[in-house]
């Protein structure tokens, strides 16, 4: 007889590696949003449901990337908002103001598959 340790993702897909079930749920993050009520969104806001506020976070993320891709909401070279910032005092844009929120090690997403195209090391 032999012990055989298995990984299940939330939505039941059973892998050999935990590498490959994180990698899975890091793809399909999406599908925790499905139905969520009101009250487990305040719980991922108020920190007692990590699981949903990571899969929020990962799918803004992919958000962000899939309007950055498409040609909205670009970011403005560093260069650039510095000599603005400089000049005046201005109000960041609602893109400056989530400049490098999918930088703190949140894997890169491609906006048509999904896949990661890269990951980051904090």
């Amino acid at each position: 007889m032999e012990t055989v340790t298995k990984f299940r993702a939330f939505d039941g897909e059973e892998f050999l590696l935990a590498a490959d079930c994180r990698a899975h749920e890091r793809k399909h993050a999406h599908l925790l949003l499905v139905n969520c009520s009101e009250a487990q969104i305040m719980a991922a806001l108020g920190g007692t449901d990590e699981e949903l506020a990571d899969a929020i976070e990962r799918v803004g993320s992919r958000i962000a990337v899939a309007r950055r891709a498409g040609g909205r909401h670009k970011r403005a070279p560093a260069a650039a908002t510095k000599q603005a910032g400089s000049e005046a005092e201005t109000q960041p844009t609602e893109d400056e103001s989530h400049a490098g929120d999918d930088e703190a090690g949140e894997p890169d997403y491609d906006p048509e598959t999904g896949e990661i195209l890269e990951e980051h090391h904090a």
